[in-house]
C-alpha cells in the first residue's frame, strides 16, 4: 500500500483577499519536462487546515509549524524517456517522487492532466483502460470537477483471475481563499483546493471479488498563483476507512521584506476647466492652475495622481482623484503621506480664473453666445463654415453656415475648453454646465 499511498499524494501535487474571488492559471501550474519541485515536511501537531474568517476571506496561520526533518520532492520527465513508455501510448510526461521508484503517467494538454496510471516496477503497476482527469486549468474560487477512471493492477491475471481498479472518483473543489501564513513569510490571494480521491482495489477468481479494498485520499492544497504548484498540501490516505498516513509539507518560499516608498509628490493634477496643464513645483512643492473665466471655484473636482502608494487629505478628509470637490476660491493645502505612513508633504494649490476670452480677431464681425454656454451656441456672421475642434485638435462639428443664424449643437461634448473656427478666426468656447 506504500505506492498506492504516494499514489494518490501526487493526484494534487500536478494541479499547480479579498471578495473578489481568486483564480489560478495555467500559467505556472502546467509542467515542464526538468521541472522540480522540492517540500519541507512539517510536524502535524496541533495543525488546523479550516483557518479563521469567512470562506473568502481565511487566514492560515502556520507561521509556527514545526519542521519534522525531512524533505520531499517531485520532478516532470518527458514520458517517452521512461522505460515503460510503450506501455502508457497515451502518455506525454512523466512524474516521479524522491520517495520510490517510477512514475505515474499524464497526457498534460495545456489545461488539463489526464491521468493513464503508474509504473513502481514489475510486481506494482496500474494501467487505466480510461484516463481520468487530475485537475484541469484555470480555477477559481468555488469551480468543481469530477472524472472517473478505472483499469488493472498488478499483479494480475488474465481472465477470471485479476485485480481490477474500479470506480475511481477524483472530485475537486476550489474551497476557500485568503491569506496564507507560513514560517518565511505570507502570502496573499491564497486558493485552497479540496481533493477527494476514492477507488477499489478487487481481486478475482473464478468470476468472483475475493477481495475487495476501497482506497481514499482526501488532500487539502493551496494555491498561489505566482507560485509553480502547490505551496503547501495536508491530507490523510485510508483503507477500507482505517487512516493509513498522513501528509503535511510546504514550499520553502524566498520573501523579500517590502520597501516603503518615502514619496510624497503629486505627479499630475487637472481639472475639466483648466485651459492649460498645472505648473507643479516639486521644490517649492506647489501647484498652479488656470480655468477658463466664469469658471465656479467654489466646488471643482481634481483629477491627480500621487508617488507610489501616497495619499491625500484636506483637513483630514481623505481625497479621491476624480470624486472628491473642494471650494478652490483661497489656495487649498494637501497633505500627502507616503506609503511608507511617516513621511509627510503639505502642498498649495493655487486656481486661478483666466482673465478674459481671447479672440485672434479683435475687429470681427461676427458674435457667437452664449459663452461659457450649457450646449447650445448660436453663431451670426459671414463665415461659410464653421468648424468646433476640442483641446487636442479633434473636430467633434463641422457644418455650412446657410442662414443669418447658425445653430451649433455641443449638447453632447463633455464640459471644457473648445476652439470655434470660422475661416482665419478662432474663438474659444466654454461648455460649462
Amino acid at each position: 500500500m506504500k505506492k498506492i499511498t504516494l499514489f494518490l499524494l501526487a493526484v494534487g501535487i500536478a494541479i499547480s483577499t479579498s471578495a473578489q474571488l481568486i483564480t489560478i492559471s495555467e500559467t505556472n501550474q502546467m509542467p515542464a519536462v526538468d521541472d522540480t519541485v522540492f517540500y519541507k515536511d512539517a510536524n502535524t501537531f496541533g495543525f488546523d487546515a479550516a483557518g479563521t474568517g469567512t470562506v473568502t476571506d481565511k487566514t492560515w496561520d502556520f507561521a509556527a509549524l514545526m519542521d519534522a526533518g525531512t524533505t520531499f520532492y517531485y520532478f516532470w520527465k518527458d514520458a517517452a524517456s521512461t522505460p515503460q513508455a510503450a506501455t502508457f501510448p497515451g502518455a506525454n510526461m512523466a512524474r516521479g517522487n524522491s520517495g520510490e521508484a517510477g512514475y505515474f503517467y499524464f497526457d498534460v494538454d495545456g489545461n488539463n492532466f489526464n491521468r493513464w496510471g503508474w509504473y513502481g516496477s514489475a510486481t506494482n503497476y496500474g494501467i487505466y483502460t480510461s484516463p481520468g482527469m487530475e485537475f484541469h486549468f484555470p480555477i477559481t474560487a468555488g469551480n468543481n470537477f469530477s472524472s472517473a477512471y478505472h483499469g488493472e493492477m498488478s499483479p494480475y491475471g488474465v481472465g477470471e483471475d485479476s485485480v481490477t481498479i474500479s470506480d475511481g472518483t477524483i472530485s475537486m473543489q476550489a474551497d476557500m481563499q485568503g491569506t496564507l501564513i507560513l514560517p518565511e513569510g505570507t502570502l496573499i490571494d491564497v486558493l485552497r483546493i479540496h481533493v477527494v480521491e476514492t477507488f477499489h482495489i478487487k481481486a478475482w477468481m473464478m468470476e468472483m471479488a475475493i477481495m475487495d479494498n476501497v482506497v481514499e485520499d482526501d488532500y487539502y492544497y493551496w494555491f498561489h498563483d505566482t507560485v509553480p504548484y502547490p505551496v503547501m498540501i495536508y491530507g490523510t490516505t485510508s483503507l477500507d476507512g482505517s487512516q493509513q498516513s498522513e501528509v503535511l509539507r510546504y514550499q520553502v518560499l524566498e520573501f523579500s521584506t517590502p520597501v516603503l516608498s518615502d514619496e510624497t509628490d503629486f505627479l499630475s493634477f487637472s481639472f475639466t476647466q483648466q485651459t492649460g496643464p498645472a505648473t507643479i513645483n516639486t521644490t517649492a512643492h506647489t501647484i498652479d492652475i488656470e480655468v477658463v473665466n466664469g469658471t465656479s471655484l467654489n466646488a471643482l473636482i481634481p483629477t491627480f495622481t500621487l508617488s507610489a502608494g501616497a495619499s491625500a487629505e484636506i483637513s483630514s478628509v481623505v481625497q479621491v482623484s476624480g470624486v472628491t470637490a473642494n471650494n478652490f476660491v483661497s489656495p487649498v493645502t494637501y497633505t500627502v503621506t507616503a506609503e511608507d505612513g511617516i513621511a509627510e508633504q503639505d502642498w498649495i494649490v493655487t486656481v486661478t480664473e483666466e482673465p478674459s476670452e481671447i479672440i485672434e480677431s479683435n475687429k470681427s464681425n461676427e458674435t457667437f453666445y452664449p459663452n461659457p454656454t450649457t450646449g447650445w451656441v448660436y453663431y451670426k456672421g459671414d463665415a461659410k463654415e464653421i468648424t468646433v475642434v476640442d483641446i487636442l485638435g479633434k473636430v467633434v462639428i463641422s457644418k455650412k453656415v446657410v442662414s443669418d443664424t447658425t445653430i451649433i449643437d455641443l449638447t453632447n461634448q463633455a464640459e471644457g475648453m473648445y476652439l470655434l473656427k470660422t475661416g482665419g478666426k478662432t474663438y474659444k468656447i466654454i461648455i460649462n454646465r
